[in-house]
């Protein structure tokens, strides 16, 4: 996978090789950035830990009557990685010019995460069609 830009980037796991993930069971992603395929070694990588959960009946009955809300709703049940990809998704409009409640949200989950201010400001104003979203 190429990148053209700095920003937040959309990964998609490729449906001939799907995860078979078990639920409650922890796992490592580990993304590296190959800039020097000599030195494999001096390559800038990033591990997440994270637990593979289902979303509960209540929690799916919510999502389904706040359709609107999705990403507080994640947020709220401590799903971050969907409250993350919602919030994104829903800050994506072309004819936006300037922030929005979402943007801002989206912002705020981000410096949650300790995310840098530079990537926190461009989410706040120029949100492209790209995030990285683990299914």
């Amino acid at each position: 996978m190429k990148l053209g830009q700095p920003g937040i980037t959309k990964f998609e796991i490729p449906k001939e090789r799907p995860l078979k993930l078990q639920e409650g069971e922890e796992y490592r992603l580990t993304l590296s950035i190959i800039c020097n395929s000599k030195r494999p070694s001096k390559n800038p990588y990033v591990q997440v830990d994270f637990k593979y959960v289902s979303a509960s009946p209540a929690l799916q009955k919510q999502l389904q009557a706040n359709s609107g809300n999705r990403a507080k709703i994640y947020a709220k049940a401590g799903i971050w990685y969907d409250a993350l990809a919602a919030s994104y998704q829903s800050t994506i409009s072309p004819a936006r010019n300037e922030p929005s409640s979402e943007s801002n949200f989206f912002a705020h989950l981000l410096q949650q995460i300790g995310t840098s201010p530079e990537v926190m400001e461009q989410a706040k104003h120029r949100v492209s069609e790209n995030i990285i979203v683990l299914r």
